[in-house]
């Protein structure tokens, strides 16, 4: 997050993208306006009405490994490459978070 911020100031470049800025397919723009990518390397999914126990997040192609549990990976392979909406769930007390394909990011082991 520090090299992307500072990216951002030293070259005007972007830390919090609409997906379109890394997928763009076709009207893609047009129906996905939730979700947006981090750091190019985490898709946040926010649970925007309440009440709701799960709500539907687009995905684009490939493995997706949720932050929350490393186990649980979702995993899309769609005919023609456009992806497609997959339901999560709305009752964690976080926000939805995976980590994008092809990226990796490093965290401290917060045991001491």
């Amino acid at each position: 997050m520090y090299t992307c911020l500072f990216e951002a100031y030293d070259h005007g470049n972007t830390c919090f993208d609409p997906l379109i800025f890394h997928y763009p397919i076709g009207e893609l723009y047009k129906t996905v306006e939730a979700s947006y990518i981090v750091g190019d390397a985490l898709k946040v999914s926010p649970k925007l009405q309440a009440g709701n126990d799960s709500f539907d997040s687009y995905f684009p192609d490939g493995s997706w490994v949720s932050m929350q549990n490393y186990s649980d990976v979702i995993v899309v392979n769609s005919d023609e490459g456009a992806g497609k909406y997959v339901k999560l769930d709305a009752t964690l007390p976080t926000v939805n978070v995976h980590l994008r394909p092809g990226h990796m990011i490093v965290k401290q082991n917060n045991n001491d």
